[in-house]
């Protein structure tokens, strides 16, 4: 699916909008931007959802031995 980008006006201008709602989404994205976009915020975070995805790979390794171990044994 491609997204098609609209300009605030465009966006604002739908019936289901409200031109308010469209000011609240742009001021929270560009609040979070900077916390998100800058060099060590955003290297940080990467580093830590790595590091949380590792870990959840170390999980599901030792769960699925542990289920071969049990399936092998009441096999």
């Amino acid at each position: 699916m491609r997204w098609k980008r609209d300009s605030v006006q465009e966006t604002a201008a739908r019936p289901e909008i409200h031109p308010t709602q469209v000011s609240r989404w742009k001021r929270k994205l560009t609040e979070g931007l900077p916390e998100v976009s800058s060099g060590d915020a955003g290297r940080k975070l990467a580093e830590e959802r790595e590091a949380e995805i590792r870990d959840l790979e170390t999980r599901i390794e030792k769960l699925t031995d542990q289920r071969d171990s049990l399936s092998a044994r009441a096999g």
